[in-house]
């Protein structure tokens, strides 16, 4: 009994929140709704007065069908209730988060009327998809003319949606993707879960499709593959392509059909043998399943064409099938228990109609024949394209087929091994190989899960009783959360601790559960027992690089073109290994070890380029002729409407808005054209006799030695593409590997030789037969320069490439050379190509692969970048307007993307801390749009002065760039190097925004603070020029110089001016202080000299105005120069160390040319200090 009135009021402040608690004989009552949901839906939930959070979070995971309990949160009016006595405390009905979110109806694409979503999905699904779940979430909901269906990339909703529990079921319903097929009596996959005929099949059957069944199987797998060879010899000794999909269909039913029905499908009697008619009749099932499922279930119904033919086709195969178990082979007659059965078997036929549970019941016959066709059709579907997908991995993934090769080789297999399970188990490069296949390119698409109530996922979304919901494999497979790098083909990631501790359905490609694919052994087995015998006695290459297509019509993710136009693939002979190539797959004389030396270029191989060098690119067109320049044009109009008439290769892009398409866009105004797209091949240009003798008579086809290849290759990767990702390197080391690089491409031969010539040491130049590493690349590039001019080059990529690499060229001699020429032709080829323009702007392009995105953008953001820092360095006008442009900033994703899967062969060639690099890379690409918009600030002609507000945004986003510091020593000495050229690209960018301001204020300054606002400027330019001079010696203090690119020289020149500027003000000492910063510049710029042009020219300005600065400083070690003549005289510096090393020297290098004694010192340094760049300076004094 309370007594005092304050304790009274006390307790009745207590007491008063937790009026809407209930108290009963069983416990606690208190009402809880869904936040997102109306209060007035809140349910009062009885617990018990001992639970805890966790036992009331399971109560009202009961009560509101939240499938995970652990997601529930408790949201109070300010904050999240974490304890039970503050869910006690909180007043009224307690809203409910799942994950924190409010409960929600998954997101959907903006419908349209009748179609729905169809068209935001097909007909790239996978693209479409992806790019749907990038924009909206782990999980959407898609109408496809009214059928409703939700997709997800979440691993935890897959595990959920397979786990067969109180909230999801296999029920196939009217919205479920196999729909069209749903047969009851299949009892596996065509059967809802909750019926007694599934619960008979899954009793029977997995027996037979066990571990230990399919090793029984294993033999007649081995003489089912070596049966095909005749077919597969016959094709190569005919130097005939074929197509991977088509003849894996062939080889994976002939399995199949021996296995299941004891049938021998005769498809490898003859190269041309049919298809049988039962194989046929499947796959067009599952084809025309998957448009009829796809299309509404109005369309379903219907009485004529797709619709029936499939429910006649499901008709018909029936028949088949029952008519083929007669004539099955018995390999007894004796029933026998389930396990004994399995082993001693025929084929499925055989034990089925054997086999005998516990109580001596067999497998009804109602369900047997669609059980067999289930078994028969998704037996040789699922083999037949995972097979097609890992060929398609040993044509495009270097060193796959060397590694798969090796490691058979060292256990001991040749054409006589019996492959059993015990061997292929052993196989562990095989077994990742197969994995990483089906993580990339995995063919399932079609698990749907139903489901069982109205319920409320992980993330707060909610879906409706009988709604249907696919986890997307692919997605799941290649989601960036779940995978490090997933565009990387990687098989060596499933030996780290990151994959072996995934999430349990990151890795999902037969489903999972206990409605998973009950015939995943089996297929494994198959690819197992496959696979070694196909590498083992061929060797499979791609004859073009066109796109892979995929049929979006069919039930699963097979490769339709492979090999059969654009993408073909060769089986090569078996070949006796030899001194001079990359050892074969002789089977007689197979090699214990396989190794790959350097290989040589032969003269052979040059020769035949030589005599016919553009024989590979087709058959020419008649100059002039109109009637096939208008069939061209028919091919562009074609391929912009998406239906193209020929696989296409070339990247044609349409222009914005007045192209030439956009005469096509009045006649189809209900969709939007895409401006990307790819068309054939141009017209070939042969080259005339005389200019075939010409490029041979300049050394085009002179290829240096094999050593020298190597070395330069090696230095291309290590210090060029870092920062000029432009080449693909998976491409570029596997024609080097298997001597074909001059064979690809002559042209990009020299051009990578000629900008790598800057890198290699003394002794490779030396072995070449030259005196310096300037002769050398002098040769390299005009070797280059004369292919580039005369040999009928027609690929724009390849042009392009071309111009950026020899826009590294620097000679004062040859003005049209200059880097700046280069870059002008390469941004050309740029907006020509339309590299500037996403895309994807308006819906995802699916005429594009992801590789040619990758490359796309690399080319783009490097021509860029390189025309910022060419504009500071030549000051010369932004050639690119960047409000031009919509393609997206490039991604470390971008960056790799080239690199992956390659062998530890071709990796060698590549430098250590790749992923360091490429973060490097993407964060000079942002510096680089950071210096155009200083450059449009200080140095465009007639623009106004910026306002105080610009300077102080501008200010702004350079100080919030975060650059990374030299903190590892672990690192290579690569990356080591290039973090400290991004430092110098980032003291460089803020030198060149702050040092104007030293004398030029902006507009709207506050008068009063003109020199305190300055003073702060003059300091920030001082501090970007210190840090500059600290960097460059920590370069030189850990020997890198050696990796200095022709764009170092031009990142020392601002603070070089700095520096300078500064040796005019302040006391002696601080002059002096200065004076020794610029002296170690000028003492690198000596150094740097010896390999780049540029470096020379800056040195002999700046000594110039040093010694204008300093008459009385001529000491030899102060600036690297000689003591002058006797006369003292401050101007003779004929001496220069290289001034007449480079043709041209003697009138830019020396510092005595005429006019330079007609000015004084501080009216030479004012005009220094006034260009926008130390090249505009020379223009500006040459005119004077």
């Amino acid at each position: 009994m309370v007594t005092d009135p304050s304790e009274e009021q006390s307790c009745h402040a207590i007491c008063e929140p937790l009026q809407h608690i209930c108290t009963t004989a069983e416990g606690l009552g208190l009402p809880f709704y869904l936040l997102g949901e109306s209060p007035s839906s809140a349910r009062e939930i009885q617990f018990d007065s001992s639970a805890n959070v966790d036992d009331l979070k399971h109560l009202i995971a009961a009560h509101f069908a939240i499938v995970e309990p652990s997601g529930i949160g408790f949201q109070g009016d300010k904050a999240v209730l974490n304890e039970l006595s503050e869910v006690l405390a909180a007043p009224g009905p307690v809203p409910l988060t799942i994950d924190g979110h409010a409960v929600r109806d998954p997101p959907c694409p903006r419908e349209l009327p009748f179609v729905g979503t169809f068209f935001e999905v097909y007909p790239d699904h996978l693209g479409n998809h992806q790019r749907l779940f990038e924009r909206y979430g782990p999980i959407v909901k898609t109408n496809n003319l009214g059928r409703v269906t939700y997709q997800t990339n979440d691993p935890r909703i897959a595990a959920i949606a397979f786990a067969e529990s109180d909230f999801f079921t296999k029920k196939i319903n009217e919205a479920h993707p196999l729909a069209g097929l749903k047969t009851p009596s299949a009892g596996i996959f065509l059967g809802d879960t909750d019926t007694e005929e599934w619960r008979v099949a899954h009793k029977f059957l997995p027996p037979a499709l066990g571990p230990k069944a399919v090793r029984h199987y294993a033999p007649t797998m081995q003489k089912t593959v070596e049966d095909s060879f005749k077919v597969f010899d016959v094709l190569d000794k005919q130097d005939e392509a074929w197509n991977v999909y088509q003849y894996m269909l062939k080889l994976g039913s002939q399995a199949v059909g021996k296995l299941v029905l004891g049938l021998d499908f005769q498809h490898f009697e003859a190269p041309d043998a049919p298809v049988h008619e039962m194989v046929h009749n499947i796959a067009e099932l599952l084809s025309l399943n998957k448009k009829v499922t796809s299309m509404g279930n109005w369309y379903a119904g219907l009485p004529f064409g797709d619709p029936k033919r499939l429910r006649s086709l499901k008709t018909s195969i029936e028949d088949m099938v029952a008519q083929s178990m007669e004539k099955a082979s018995r390999g007894g007659h004796e029933d026998l228990p389930l396990q004994d059965a399995a082993l001693k078997a025929d084929n499925m036929v055989d034990y089925a109609v054997r086999a005998t549970d516990n109580k001596g019941e067999k497998l009804p016959k109602s369900s047997l024949t669609w059980a067999l066709v289930v078994a028969t059709g998704a037996g040789f579907t699922t083999t037949s394209s995972l097979l097609s997908w890992l060929i398609y991995g040993l044509c495009v993934y270097p060193g796959m087929q060397e590694r798969l090769l090796q490691e058979l080789v060292d256990h001991g297999f040749d054409e006589n091994t019996e492959i059993t399970a015990d061997f292929t188990d052993e196989l562990e490069f095989l077994d990742k190989y197969i994995k990483e296949t089906q993580r990339r390119h995995n063919p399932s698409f079609q698990p749907g899960r139903t489901a069982k109530v109205d319920l409320v996922l992980p993330g707060g979304y909610r879906l409706p009783k009988e709604s249907v919901i696919v986890p997307a494999l692919h997605h799941i497979h290649n989601h960036p959360d779940l995978w490090d790098n997933p565009a990387r083909f990687n098989p060596d990631r499933w030996d780290t601790e990151e994959v072996k501790s995934r999430h349990k359905a990151a890795y999902i490609p037969f489903a999972t559960g206990p409605r998973m694919c009950i015939g995943f052994n089996f297929a494994l087995q198959e690819v197992k027992v496959f696979l070694p015998k196909l590498v083992y006695r061929y060797k499979f290459s791609l004859e073009d690089n066109g796109p892979i297509e995929y049929d979006p019509m069919f039930q699963l993710i097979r490769p339709n073109n492979l090999l059969r136009r654009t993408r073909t693939s060769r089986v090569q002979q078996p070949h006796t290994p030899s001194n001079n190539v990359l050892p074969g797959v002789s089977r007689a004389t197979r090699p214990q070890v396989i190794s790959s030396p350097a290989p040589d270029y032969p003269r052979e191989t040059i020769r035949q380029y030589a005599t016919d060098p553009v024989s590979r690119r087709g058959t020419p067109l008649l100059p002039n002729d109109a009637e096939s320049e208008e069939r061209y044009g028919l091919e562009i109009a074609a391929a912009a409407l998406g239906q193209p008439q020929r696989a296409g290769r070339v990247p044609f892009y349409s222009g914005a808005g007045t192209g030439p398409t956009s005469a096509l866009e009045i006649c189809v105004s209900d969709q939007s054209l895409s401006r990307h797209f790819l068309v054939p091949s141009s017209p070939a240009v042969h080259l005339a006799e005389e200019d075939k003798k010409y490029l041979e008579s300049k050394g085009v086809f002179t290829m240096p030695g094999s050593a020298t290849c190597e070395s330069l290759l090696r230095a291309y990767f290590h210090h060029v593409h870092p920062i000029m990702p432009i080449l693909e390197p998976d491409v570029i080391l596997k024609h080097h590997r298997t001597g074909r690089l001059p064979e690809n491409n002559v042209l990009i031969f020299w051009c990578i030789f000629f900008v790598a010539s800057n890198f290699i040491a003394p002794d490779v130049y030396e072995q070449e037969g030259y005196g310096s590493r300037k002769e050398m690349k002098a040769a390299m590039y005009a070797r280059a320069n004369c292919m580039y001019n005369h040999g009928g080059e027609m690929d724009k990529i390849i042009l392009l490439q071309a111009s950026l690499l020899m826009a590294f060229w620097h000679s004062e001699a040859d003005e049209h050379t200059q880097p700046w020429y280069w870059m002008g032709i390469a941004i050309s080829f740029c907006q020509m190509l339309g590299l500037h323009r996403d895309p994807d702007l308006s819906t995802y392009n699916s005429s594009i692969t992801d590789r040619q995105r990758h490359l796309w953008r690399r080319l783009w953001w490097t021509c860029f970048s390189r025309d910022r820092w060419l504009s500071l360095t030549l000051g010369r006008p932004l050639r690119i307007n960047l409000h031009d442009c919509d393609t997206p900033m490039p991604s470390v994703n971008d960056f790799l993307s080239d690199v992956v899967g390659l062998s530890p062969q071709m990796t060698s060639y590549l430098p250590e801390n790749l992923e360091e690099l490429a973060n490097h890379w993407v964060k000079y690409v942002e510096i680089s749009a950071m210096l155009g918009d200083v450059i449009s600030m200080h140095y465009q002609a007639r623009k106004p002065r910026p306002s105080l507000q610009d300077v102080e945004d501008m200010e702004n986003r350079i100080s919030q760039c975060r650059v990374p510091e030299q903190d590892n020593p672990s690192l290579s000495r690569v990356a080591i190097f290039s973090i400290y050229h991004l430092q110098l690209h980032y003291h460089a960018l803020a030198g060149t925004f702050y040092r104007p301001f030293t004398t030029m204020l902006p507009e709207g300054l506050d008068p009063g603070e003109k020199e305190s606002w300055q003073h702060r400027m003059r300091l920030k330019a001082d501090a970007a020029a210190s840090h500059t001079n600290t960097v460059v010696e920590a370069i030189a203090q850990d020997g890198l110089l050696g990796f200095a690119g022709p764009m170092t020289p031009p990142l020392l020149v601002p603070a070089m001016q700095t520096n300078l500027l500064n040796c005019k003000i302040g006391n002696s000492l601080s002059k002096r202080l200065r004076f020794n910063k610029l002296s170690m510049c000028m003492m690198v710029m000596e150094e740097l000299q010896k390999t780049y042009t540029v470096a020379s020219i800056y040195r002999a300005i700046f000594a110039k105005a040093i010694q204008l600065l300093f008459p009385e400083n001529t000491e030899t070690t102060l600036l690297g120069f000689p003591h002058s003549d006797a006369n003292n005289n401050p101007t003779d510096t004929s001496g220069l160390e290289g001034a007449g090393e480079v043709a041209g020297t003697a009138e830019i290098g020396a510092v005595n040319a005429p006019g330079y004694n007609d000015i004084s010192a501080d009216d030479f340094v004012d005009l220094l200090m006034d260009e926008a760049s130390i090249f505009n300076f020379w223009d500006t004094w040459t005119r004077t």
